[in-house]
C-alpha cells in the first residue's frame, strides 16, 4: 500500500507499482461502499496487489491489522500540501475544514512510522531514481519486473474534472467516519 497526504504522488505510484506481476489500484475507496468490500477487492488481486490511495489515513489501524501489506508513507508537509491544492483548484475553498484534516491524517500516518512493515518516504525523495526504486523494491521483495525508469520520469497529474465528476458521484465517506481525529500540536 502507499498512502500519504493528497497530492503526494500517489496515482504515479499506482502507475510505476503496476506491471506485469503487480496491480496497484488508484484511490479505490472512492468506489467501495464500506471497509469489507474494499478488503475483498484487495485480496482478489494478483501475487503483488496494492492500493494507492491518500484517502485511507483514517483506517490504518484496520488496515495494517487486518490486511497487513507492506506499506509506503509519502510524507509531506502539509502546508506544502495546502499550497498544492489552492494551485491545483485554482478557486476557493474551505482551507480551514482542509487543514484541519491534513493535520489530523499526518498525526493518524505519524504513528505508524515504526511499524514494521511500513517504510516512510520524504515527498521530495521520490524525485530521486534509486530512492524510488529502494521504495519499489521494498514494497515487493522478489518481483522480477524493476521499476522502468521512463515510467519514473512520467508527470501523472490527476483531472481536476476526473475529480469533480468523482466528488458528485453518491458516497458515504465510509473510509473517513468512525475515526476520532488526532490532536496535533
Amino acid at each position: 500500500m502507499v498512502t500519504g497526504l493528497p497530492r503526494s504522488r500517489t496515482a504515479w505510484w499506482a502507475v510505476v507499482a503496476s506491471t506485469p506481476y503487480s496491480v496497484c489500484l488508484h484511490e479505490p475507496a472512492k468506489s467501495c461502499a464500506t471497509f469489507d468490500e474494499l478488503k475483498d477487492l484487495w485480496l482478489s488481486l494478483p501475487v503483488y496487489r496494492g492500493i494507492s490511495d491518500s484517502g485511507l489515513a483514517f483506517q490504518m489501524g484496520r488496515i495494517m491489522h487486518e490486511i497487513e501489506p507492506r506499506t509506503i508513507i509519502v510524507e509531506r508537509d502539509p502546508s506544502a500540501v495546502l499550497a498544492s491544492f489552492r494551485r491545483y483548484w485554482g478557486e476557493p475553498f474551505d482551507e480551514s475544514r482542509v487543514e484541519t484534516m491534513l493535520h489530523d491524517a499526518a498525526a493518524i500516518l505519524s504513528d505508524f512510522h515504526s511499524h514494521p512493515l511500513v517504510k516512510v518516504v520524504k515527498f521530495e525523495a521520490l524525485a530521486d531514481y534509486d530512492t524510488a526504486q529502494e521504495c519499489f523494491r521494498w514494497l515487493m521483495p522478489g518481483n522480477p519486473h524493476p521499476m522502468r525508469e521512463d515510467l519514473f520520469h512520467m508527470r501523472v497529474n490527476v483531472d481536476r474534472e476526473y475529480i469533480a465528476r468523482a466528488v458528485t458521484k453518491p458516497h458515504t465517506f465510509w473510509h473517513m467516519q468512525g475515526v476520532t481525529p488526532c490532536l496535533s500540536s
